[in-house]
């Protein structure tokens, strides 16, 4: 009887012990309601870090936008306007390409300095004048170059013309605004550098190219054709620069 009663008191004895522990466990578990706490606090803490990530990258954004990130936005001001600035004559000089002889005549010196928003490569033998005009470059400048409805317009090539057109119904500017913001430049390069960097300007980047507003007179040296292809002298009309270029900034880099 002894050794059964003993056995009974370690038994329960032991059976306290695990129900104290068991209770010690079960008041040392935190409480459902102190649980759901620290989930929210977690989650709260999750959506503030969330938010704030979304903030700082607007902000980035808010001032990529005004600062931009193209290094020549920084000469804007200087170079707002393009300058026309008539010389005494230059003498003619002559460049033969492709069996055609064109005799060019500086009229007066150019500098154009904006945006670039339309660009295009002619094929060989579109007209006389692709050996040495291959591109014809579309660019704004001015008020037109900075101001963000620039993203409503379309611009494209067709026969030399710089056609425009827009997908909203009002836009800021003018007919005539718009004619003294926006350049159709048959670009003539100086050589292979010049052609590169046309070559390579992508639209939106900022570009300023310098030379001569020029006239050519242009004569095939078999079949006898002849063109006369002659620069507008006046800003702000819808009419064409034909320009032999010299020199072009993109970037932080010249071509010249």
């Amino acid at each position: 009887m002894d050794e059964i009663t003993n056995k009974r008191e370690v038994d329960e004895n032991k059976n306290n012990l695990d129900l104290k522990n068991n209770i010690d466990l079960i008041e040392r578990s935190p409480k459902p309601s102190e649980g759901n706490g620290v989930l929210s606090k977690i989650m709260y803490l999750i959506i503030i870090i969330l938010v704030s990530a979304s903030i700082i990258a607007l902000v980035r954004m808010f001032i990529s936008d005004l600062t931009n990130k193209d290094p020549l936005i920084s000469k804007f001001k200087t170079y707002e306007k393009p300058t026309i600035k008539k010389t005494p004559a230059k003498e003619p000089f002559i460049i033969n390409k492709e069996g055609i002889e064109y005799e060019v005549l500086p009229m007066a010196e150019y500098r154009l300095f904006g945006r670039m928003v339309a660009k295009n490569r002619y094929p060989d033998g579109f007209d006389l004048a692709v050996p040495i005009s291959p591109y014809d470059i579309g660019i704004v400048h001015g008020k037109l170059a900075m101001h963000s409805s620039i993203e409503l317009f379309k611009f494209d090539f067709g026969n030399r013309c710089l056609i425009y057109s827009y997908d909203a119904v009002d836009h800021p500017f003018t007919t005539e605004e718009m004619y003294l913001h926006i350049e159709n430049v048959h670009a003539i390069h100086g050589n292979d550098r010049i052609l590169e960097a046309i070559e390579k300007v992508e639209a939106g980047q900022f570009i300023i190219l310098e030379g001569d507003l020029v006239k050519v007179y242009i004569s095939a040296k078999y079949g006898g054709d002849r063109a006369l292809w002659e620069s507008s002298l006046v800003q702000g009309t819808n009419e064409c620069k034909v320009m032999y270029i010299t020199k072009i900034t993109l970037g932080d880099e010249v071509y010249e």
